[in-house]
C-alpha cells in the first residue's frame, strides 16, 4: 500500500473512532447508565457491562491503528510520517488511560463520598473520555503528506 494513502486512511480511522466514542458517550443509553443519579434501574449490570465492552472495543481500535502504523514496511524516508501517525493513534490510547485512571479513582472514593452524603445524592465532576488531538502533530502530518504528494508528482 502506498504510504501516503495509508496515512490518509489512518487519519480517517482516527477521526472515525473519536466520532464513535463521542456519539456513544452522548447516546441516551450511555447517559442513562452513567449520568442519571435518580434512576438506578437504568444502570443494571447487563447495561453497564455492554457499555464497558463497547468502550473497550473502541479502545482496541486505537490499539490496532497504532500497531498498523508501527508495522508498515516502508523505506526510511517515510519513517517520520509513519511515526507521527502512530503518535496520533497514541493520543487516543492516552485518553483512554487517563479516563480509566480517573474512573478507578472515583470508584475508590465512593465509600467516603457515600458516608459524607449521609444517604443523599452525591455530586461530583463528570469523568470525561477526552481524546486530545495535537494540532501541531496534525499540521506536521499534513505537511509530510504534501511533501509525499509533491515528490510523487
Amino acid at each position: 500500500m502506498e504510504v501516503g494513502q495509508f496515512v490518509i486512511d489512518a487519519l480517517r480511522d482516527f477521526d472515525q473512532i473519536a466520532q464513535h466514542i463521542n456519539d456513544f458517550m452522548k447516546s441516551p443509553a450511555f447517559v442513562a447508565i452513567m449520568c442519571s443519579p435518580h434512576d438506578e434501574a437504568s444502570a443494571d449490570a447487563e447495561s453497564v457491562y455492554h457499555a464497558g465492552m463497547r468502550l473497550m472495543d473502541l479502545y482496541e481500535r486505537y490499539l490496532a491503528l497504532s500497531e498498523r502504523a508501527r508495522g508498515v514496511a516502508a523505506s526510511s524516508e517515510y519513517a517520520d510520517v509513519l511515526n507521527n501517525t502512530a503518535r496520533l493513534a497514541n493520543a487516543g490510547i492516552d485518553g483512554y488511560h487517563h479516563f480509566i485512571d480517573r474512573f478507578v479513582d472515583r470508584v475508590a472514593e465512593m465509600p467516603a463520598l457515600l458516608l459524607a452524603a449521609g444517604g443523599g445524592d452525591i455530586q461530583g465532576e463528570p469523568i470525561v473520555l477526552k481524546i486530545d488531538t495535537d494540532q501541531e502533530l496534525l499540521d506536521s502530518i499534513v505537511r509530510q503528506l504534501q511533501s509525499i504528494a509533491d515528490d510523487a508528482a
